[in-house]
């Protein structure tokens, strides 16, 4: 995963709650998911202590009752 820092300073970035909320509808969907990831991510990281786990991938045939 590539990690990007960015350095905000103040007044680069809106204060309120209106302009924050502006600002993220004025964003492409692609980077606003990848802010709730990397938030969903670094907020898991500080419950639990540790990295977050990966889903796991299960898949199972099934026969069909007819067959």
């Amino acid at each position: 995963m590539n990690r990007k820092v960015s350095v905000i300073r103040r007044g680069q970035f809106p204060d309120s709650s209106a302009d924050n909320l502006s600002y993220w509808l004025s964003r492409p969907s692609g980077e606003r998911i990848a802010a709730v990831e990397e938030l969903r991510r670094t907020t898991y990281s500080l419950i639990h202590g540790s990295a977050f786990p990966r889903m796991l991938k299960i898949a199972k045939v099934l026969k069909r009752g007819d067959e």
